[in-house]
């Protein structure tokens, strides 16, 4: 019967490797959620402009309907 010795230099190699695959991992999953948190700022940034934009084309359509003979 052949019994096998795990290689201690190896077993420590692959911690390091699943440290290492684990903290990348963490760091992705945190720029994910920076990236998602960016988006859903700049989204609301856009909406604000296109009310402001609204906003002032009803302003000047009034304007103009005033003036109009």
């Amino acid at each position: 019967m052949l019994i096998l010795v795990p290689n201690p230099n190896v077993c420590k190699r692959e911690r390091q490797e699943n440290r290492t695959l684990t903290s990348s991992i963490t760091l992705s999953k945190e720029v994910i959620q920076g990236v998602r948190k960016t988006l859903a700022s700049a989204e609301k940034s856009i909406n604000m402009l296109e009310n402001k934009n609204q906003l002032l084309e009803d302003i000047i359509s009034a304007k103009e309907e005033k003036f109009s003979p």
